[in-house]
Order: C-alpha cells, then sequence, then structure tokens
C-alpha cells in the first residue's frame, strides 16, 4: 500500500504520542520507586535531608510523600 503524505504524516504522529505515552509512564514507574523508597528510609528514622540527597529528590518533596503517608494512617 502505498502511503500519501497525509498517511504518513498521521503515523508519525501517533508514533510520536505513543513515545510521549511510553516515557510519561517510565517517568510515573521511577518517581512510584523514589516515593517507596523515600517511605522507607523515614520508617528507618533516617532524616528528611539524608533522605532526599539520598533519593536526588527535594527536602520538600520527601516532606510531601511522607506528609502522605502519615495523613492515610
Amino acid at each position: 500500500m502505498a502511503m500519501t503524505q497525509e498517511i504518513e504524516s498521521e503515523v508519525l504522529e501517533m508514533c510520536n504520542l505513543s513515545q510521549g505515552i511510553l516515557e510519561r509512564g517510565i517517568e510515573q514507574g521511577e518517581r512510584n520507586a523514589q516515593r517507596k523508597v523515600v517511605l522507607n528510609l523515614a520508617r528507618r528514622g533516617m532524616l528528611t535531608a539524608d533522605i532526599a540527597e539520598a533519593v536526588m529528590v527535594s527536602e520538600q518533596q520527601v516532606k510531601e510523600w511522607i506528609g502522605e503517608r502519615e495523613s492515610k494512617t
């Protein structure tokens, strides 16, 4: 089947959208993993600043994740 310029453009757009969705999913998975590590280290009594440095996120993010966990319990 010969591709017209329009079809080729649409296929390229769909591929770009798929790539964006994949990258977003990977980022979300990495963020979820970081959150789990943060919560585990906090349960073990590690200081917020040390957790942030170890996990490579901001102290504010660490505090937010810990706060979310505490509000659910």
